[in-house]
């Protein structure tokens, strides 16, 4: 599309993430190929428990 279209408009490209420690690299090399990258983290252990076992202020804090 960038290339069909680079006299006429624009393109970008970006995607939606979850951040996983393990792949902090993989990310990173992501990150390189695109304009925008946005997380959409929905699943996150604190303290041993996913974010869906607490169900109070403190851990919405947590988790935003």
């Amino acid at each position: 599309m960038k290339e069909k279209y680079k006299d006429q408009i624009e393109v970008l490209v970006g995607f939606e993430i979850e951040y996983y420690e393990d792949q902090k690299d993989y990310l990173l090399k992501m990150k390189e190929c695109c304009n925008y990258m946005i997380i959409g983290q929905h699943f996150r252990y604190v303290h041993g428990y996913n974010y869906d076992y607490f169900n109070n202020d403190e851990y919405l804090i947590v988790y935003a």
